[in-house]
């Protein structure tokens, strides 16, 4: 069971900014990753690779969070800020959470209009959930000891 955070404040206390700082972190690291693919790339495939730079950021992006999610129930990003993602029974994610969590993200980050609104939903909840996490159930948490 998720802890509750009127009896467990410590759970969810500073949560919001380490989610910050992780979704930077997992930025840089899937930005580093594409662009070792695009060097490794960009001579067998006469440079062509690089005319879809942004396709293979986001598919990278996308790899580097569902692995993570799934083998660890946080990114890398996440696990360097000591945050995790727990499913509405306080469990690691299981498989399917973490794909359908990665899949709605990659819709929120598609659309600027819907990653806002992630933005305000975790400034403004209660224990910060944002909209894939409102979909699946899942909520963010300081990593328990």
């Amino acid at each position: 069971m998720l802890p509750d955070p009127d009896r467990d404040p410590q759970f969810y206390d500073g949560v919001r900014p380490r989610r910050l700082v992780a979704w930077i972190i997992d930025l840089v690291a899937s930005v580093g990753v594409t662009a070792l693919v695009l060097f490794v790339l960009a001579i067998p495939t006469l440079g062509f690779i690089l005319l879809w730079a942004v396709l293979l950021w986001w598919l990278c992006d996308m790899a580097l969070r569902a692995i993570g999610l799934r083998v660890w129930s946080a990114t890398l990003g996440m696990k360097v800020m000591g945050v995790e993602l727990r499913d509405a029974s306080g469990d690691r994610l299981a498989g399917l959470t973490a794909f359908v969590h990665t899949g709605a993200y990659a819709v929120c980050i598609g659309s600027g209009v819907l990653q806002l609104g992630n933005l305000i939903l975790m400034g403004l909840g209660r224990v910060g959930r944002s909209g894939p996490d409102l979909l699946c159930g899942t909520t963010m948490i300081n990593r328990p000891l």
